[in-house]
């Protein structure tokens, strides 16, 4: 006898079915659009049940082999002419160059489960541009704004001194230094995600960039102190650890501000190779990301360890959520 489907998973189908109700009906009169509707509603219901069987979206071989992709087109000084492929959860294949006329960088696109999996009712359209789980996108490199690097240090300095002082720091000392006795497996190595640039977006004032580095400064002395507070734990030292590595991915960091990061103890790791790094020895510590960490970091292996900002712990009023749009950084950005 079947199992009775529970409410939540009937909630994603339902999404999908009232989504596409809509697009059909906006469509009615154009047969290319409704296959393609057909076509997406078949991918929305594929990536739930792959979800709902507990497959990885973000599994580690395919980062990895992601990694060795773009490795090999660098080394290989083909950039400009070769392709990544990658095939994902559910066999969906994609193929992208890695460099774009006028778009001299590509970026890793990570998606959440939910880009794929939680369908809005509200903007049906949406479903129409179901991508991969990994993929690439194209913008501009990140530039440095002018500043020397001893004006960025003196910024980071400030806001260090200011950390050191303050309640939050000396209780994340605290908590850092009861939890990591009681692990099983010692923390060797802290890995950074998303802490954000070090440098301004453009050059203005020193007061300027030390109000604009101000919340990054903060989260990458944060980063230091944890690494701090473990090196000096009885765990560690019976590791025979001298000290606690540091390691930052951000594509945001321009090239002035890597080698502020790499004069402060940080080794900096370009996409994947950050999410590669993590082990069941690392602490990961990223705040308010713009990418799923937390997921692809779940479905790649555990940490001993995660530091993030405060969870929404209440789903029970999922059903009634969707979409709303907010302008980010002068792009319209669906925000669940």
């Amino acid at each position: 006898m079947a199992q009775p489907i529970d409410s939540r998973l009937q909630m994603l189908y339902n999404r999908v079915e009232a989504a596409s109700c809509q697009l059909e009906e906006e469509f009615k009169d154009e047969p290319r659009m409704l296959d393609e509707v057909a076509a997406k509603k078949q991918l929305a219901q594929n990536y739930i049940a792959a979800y709902e069987a507990g497959k990885l979206f973000f599994p580690r071989d395919m980062v990895a082999d992601l990694d060795r992709q773009i490795d090999a087109l660098k080394l290989a000084g083909t950039e400009g002419g070769g392709r990544v492929t990658l095939k994902d959860v559910i066999g969906r294949e994609g193929s992208w160059p890695l460099l774009y006329p006028f778009s001299p960088v590509y970026s890793i696109h990570w998606r959440t489960h939910q880009n794929m999996t939680h369908i809005s009712t509200k903007f049906p359209r949406t479903m129409l541009e179901i991508g991969m789980p990994v993929g690439l996108s194209y913008s501009e490199s990140a530039t440095p704004c002018g500043w020397p690097l001893a004006d960025l240090e003196a910024a980071f300095r400030t806001h260090q001194a200011l950390w050191l002082q303050s309640a939050a720091c000396q209780s994340l000392t605290s908590i850092l230094t009861t939890s990591a006795a009681a692990l099983r497996t010692p923390i060797r190595k802290i890995v950074c995600f998303g802490l954000g640039r070090l440098d301004g977006w453009e050059k203005t004032t020193r007061e300027k960039l030390l109000a604009s580095v101000r919340r990054s400064a903060f989260q990458h002395a944060a980063a230091l102190t944890m690494a701090a507070a473990l090196t000096a734990t009885t765990t560690a030292a019976a590791a025979g650890e001298t000290t606690v590595q540091c390691y930052a991915q951000d594509p945001a960091y321009a090239a002035e501000e890597k080698k502020l990061l790499a004069a402060l103890g940080f080794t900096v790791l370009e996409d994947p190779k950050g999410f590669l790094e993590v082990d069941e020895a690392t602490l990961v510590f990223s705040v308010t990301p713009n990418i799923p960490v937390r997921q692809v970091v779940a479905d790649m292996g555990w940490p001993a360890a995660m530091v993030w900002n405060r969870i929404e712990t209440d789903r029970q009023s999922e059903e009634g959520k969707d979409y709303r749009i907010e302008p980010v950084w002068g792009e319209n950005l669906r925000v669940s």
